[in-house]
């Protein structure tokens, strides 16, 4: 999947996935989520400097290897993440 994102405020974001089996996330071509091994449900999320205005390209790869897939994008402003910041 393919999408930009525009940053209503300058600030630090919380970014991520949650979902089962295993999902990649990039920001401007960079991977800043990889859950690249097949697990239950689970949420990864890393804390990323947007700058009001400025349009960011998302990229996001997932995969099930059985059953039903499940998949949520997760931005969240000001909000500390599982990770340090970049």
């Amino acid at each position: 999947m393919h999408a930009l994102l525009t940053a209503p405020a300058t600030g630090d974001y919380e970014i991520g996935l949650e979902g089962n089996d295993g999902f990649q996330l990039y920001v401007n071509g960079q991977l800043v989520v990889d859950q690249s091994e097949k697990v239950s449900y689970h949420r990864k999320t890393k804390s990323i400097h947007f700058e009001k205005g400025k349009v960011y390209a998302i990229e996001i790869h997932f995969f099930e290897t059985y059953g039903n897939g499940e998949l949520k994008f997760i931005w969240n402003y000001g909000v500390k993440s599982e990770e340090a910041a970049m």
